[in-house]
């Protein structure tokens, strides 16, 4: 059971971010969404369109703000989250590194985020396809884009391996609960749709809306550089040595 429990927390981490449209229509799809710049920071303040507990009353820990800070090619996210904690994410070169509030002390997990410009919020799937038109939000004059949200969540999607978790008499009956109760989220996320607005101006997102929550963003400045701890970057380059290839062709 000691190397089974791990192996369940991990499988939970990763199905655990003014012009008009026809002149953006033209534009190749890699234009769309820009990257953060190389040295900036950004706040998302996150919005729920559901209640902070469940069914049975019991508190549901999720993030509720997320402030990330750039350098470069590194990044550290520091998400605070519903029951008042707060970890953080390590990000190098597409891997990254990180925790849950619940994970036992000095659990870290890492996995591949993405390469490529738009990957610094989980936009990978912008393309012109998806324009809808033009929106004035919160001040700004956006670009919108429409997807279903297994589109714009392809980690919403189900394997079957977390299935059969949910019955596997192995695994104790609260985690087990558990990971029905994100089954259940994941199949009826995937019936609706995730809208987003990017700044027409910076190329940059303003909000995102899903069927789970709200996102803001607002952007400042820099750190100017950022060190890795230790524990982080030891399981980032565990990842590498598991995974020694490009970031062109890295799972997304």
């Amino acid at each position: 059971m000691s190397q089974l429990v791990p192996r369940i927390w991990a499988a939970v981490f990763l199905i655990g971010f003014g012009a008009s449209a026809g002149v953006v229509r033209a534009q190749s799809a890699a234009s769309l969404v820009s990257a953060a710049p190389p040295n900036s920071s950004w706040r998302i303040n996150h919005e729920y369109r559901s209640a902070d507990r469940d069914g049975m009353g019991a508190p549901i820990l999720r993030p509720k703000s997320e402030l990330v800070q750039k350098a470069g090619d590194r990044s550290v996210a520091t998400i605070s989250w519903s029951d008042g904690t707060s970890t953080q994410e390590w990000r190098e070169g597409g891997a990254t590194a990180g925790r849950r509030p619940e994970w036992p002390e000095g659990m870290i997990i890492a996995k591949w985020t993405g390469g490529n410009s738009n990957s610094d919020f989980g936009l990978h799937w912008i393309e012109d396809k998806y324009l809808i038109g033009t929106e004035t939000v919160r001040g700004k004059e956006c670009l919108v884009f429409q997807a279903p949200d297994y589109v714009a969540h392809p980690d919403r999607a189900v394997p079957g391996d977390i299935r059969a978790q949910a019955d596997d008499p192995r695994i104790p009956e609260n985690i087990r609960e558990m990971i029905r109760s994100r089954i259940a989220d994941l199949e009826k996320a995937g019936k609706t749709m995730t809208k987003v607005w990017i700044s027409a101006e910076t190329r940059l997102p303003v909000q995102i809306q899903d069927s789970e929550r709200t996102s803001t963003f607002e952007f400042g400045p820099g750190p100017g550089s950022l060190t890795i701890p230790a524990g982080y970057a030891a399981e980032i380059r565990k990842l590498r040595e598991l995974y020694p290839i490009s970031p062109s062709s890295r799972p997304e």
